[in-house]
């Protein structure tokens, strides 16, 4: 069916739609693609808002509450079981929310009258794209609740994930949607993949039993060391699986961002590796604070793009690299660092990582006779690391997920990254999280002594485990981290990066038993930040 505004009010008309207690969110189909209405629904919005306050009686109702004509269909068809949820525009930005006031359910198709939006290519209002990308809310989740930790076919983990992008950036990310199983999955990537873990990044890294760290925090606590792997941390695990993605998608040039400067240099030391060119955004703030980082990435031939806008770290550095890819979609492949951004990347990024636990698993038995710890502590600021070293015990109830956020100079200082205190649901980067944003939808700017922290928000996977309680999530302050990381070096003889340290930080806020087996993922070793810990020496 093509509806224009006057034809959908009349299709609510005709339908004995029950009273509600409030207008809702939007719900659409996966398969689907939703269409705005016409470019003037502005100035239809009040008398379509008041209709619908005359038609039901709902009560008192705010015009930055969203209508929404699909939840309403469904739910008098009988296809939600319940209500669904309450949705007010302060969740994801109330200034262009009601331009996406109507959706698609199932077999119905809404375009414009006035071709002001075509899927072929016309021209769309700008406010129009950015609205749908902030407002489409999961069909999947409220209709089918979920218990498995895994991702969906849709790209969510529970009410989080999906992908919420422009129309310019849909051919780049559906390329890779359609295809980055069946590369994963093909005996030959598999084999490369592998062999380069293992001769080239030096794979697996050691499982370190930290003998006087435990004896001080009685408990038994276990380093996973992903500082040891190439290029200093974890990141490379996924460069190396997305650099093998990108050859087999036929691309040529390799665009990444990068806050601590980790992952720029495991993307430039790929593309060194595979003859590709390389562009990396960095925050000109980063740039400054992370420069032995800076000079390893241009010496490996990466040509390295300052960030100059926003808070010129880690947030503005993905703005310019998701803008280069959109301008150049042929050739080039966006090697994502963390698992944020649209589906597939938390996916893609998680599996690629998931080495860590894997290993792990391998080297806790060999070791104890059992391959599950008590808790997996990781640090989180997008949450690479944490996901690969929870991804193979997402499902086992009996260990415990332990996350370490930024909380900077406090929590309540305004000067912070603890997103799960801070934030609430919004979309960041082509997925919908929990961010940290104003009332009415703005991103605020993070903090964090730790450049690969402050972000200001999380990956779908984390904020699904902090909304289901599966995860236990703890805010660590500049003080507490760097006095964890000062701690380490004195008593085990290695210095953690400064992201690593937040873990570290965390051990201390546990309930640690003498019993308890603590896994701690070292995602990166600590010479990037000297410059950092040398002021407090």
């Amino acid at each position: 069916m093509i509806y224009d505004t006057n034809l959908l009010i009349g299709h609510i008309r005709e339908r004995s739609l029950p009273p509600l207690q409030t207008i809702i969110s939007i719900v659409v189909v996966g398969e689907l693609e939703a269409f705005s209405l016409k470019a003037d629904w502005g100035a239809q919005k009040i008398d379509f808002m008041r209709y619908l306050i005359d038609r039901y009686p709902i009560g008192d109702i705010e015009f930055d509450i969203i209508p929404v004509y699909a939840q309403l269909d469904a739910f008098s068809q009988g296809k939600l079981k319940t209500a669904p949820l309450n949705y007010s525009a302060r969740n994801m930005g109330k200034n262009d929310l009601w331009i996406a006031a109507t959706a698609l359910y199932l077999d119905m198709e809404l375009h414009t009258t006035d071709n002001d939006f075509d899927r072929t290519g016309g021209p769309a209002s700008p406010n129009v794209r950015i609205a749908l990308s902030k407002a489409l809310i999961i069909m999947q989740t409220t209709l089918e609740p979920q218990t498995s930790f895994e991702v969906t076919n849709k790209g969510f983990y529970g009410h989080f994930g999906g992908a919420f992008i422009p129309e310019m950036l849909y051919p780049n990310v559906e390329e890779l949607r359609q295809n980055y199983l069946s590369i994963i999955a093909d005996p030959a990537f598999q084999a490369e993949f592998w062999q380069l873990l293992e001769d080239y990044v030096g794979r697996p890294t050691p499982l370190f039993l930290a003998k006087r760290l435990s004896a001080k925090l009685g408990a038994t606590i276990y380093l996973k060391r992903e500082d040891l792997c190439h290029t200093g941390a974890h990141k490379i695990n996924n460069t190396i699986g997305q650099i093998l993605v990108a050859q087999r998608l036929g691309k040529k040039r390799i665009v990444a961002e990068t806050g601590a400067g980790q992952h720029g240099v495991a993307t430039a030391t790929v593309c060194a590796l595979m003859g590709l060119e390389c562009i990396v955004y960095m925050g000109s703030i980063d740039m400054e604070r992370q420069k032995p980082n800076v000079d390893r990435m241009r010496m490996l031939g990466a040509t390295v793009v300052p960030a100059t806008s926003g808070s010129q770290t880690l947030k503005d550095a993905t703005n310019e690299a998701m803008r280069h890819w959109i301008n150049n979609p042929v050739d080039t492949h966006y090697i994502i660092g963390s698992v944020v951004g649209p589906h597939p990347y938390p996916d893609m990024v998680a599996r690629f990582q998931s080495v860590i636990s894997g290993e792990v698993r391998k080297q806790l038995f060999a070791k104890t006779g059992s391959s599950n710890p008590d808790y997996v502590v990781a640090c989180v600021g997008g949450g690479s690391n944490a996901a690969g070293a929870f991804y193979h015990y997402l499902n086992e109830p009996s260990v415990r997920l332990v996350a370490a956020e930024a909380a900077g100079q406090g929590v309540t200082s305004g000067h912070s990254a603890a997103t799960t205190a801070l934030g609430k649901p919004g979309v960041l980067h082509g997925s919908r999280t929990i961010l940290m944003q104003t009332e009415d939808g703005q991103v605020i700017e993070p903090y964090s002594i730790s450049a690969g922290l402050d972000y200001p928000g999380i990956g779908p996977l984390h904020a699904h485990l902090f909304e289901s309680g599966r995860g236990d999530f703890y805010a660590i302050t500049d003080d507490e981290a760097l006095e964890a990381g000062f701690e380490l070096s004195k008593l085990e003889g290695i210095i953690p990066a400064l992201e690593s340290a937040h873990a570290l930080a965390a051990l201390a806020k546990m309930n640690l038993q003498p019993d308890d087996v603590v896994v701690v993922c070292l995602s990166g070793r600590g010479d990037k930040d000297l410059s950092t810990y040398s002021k407090f020496l």
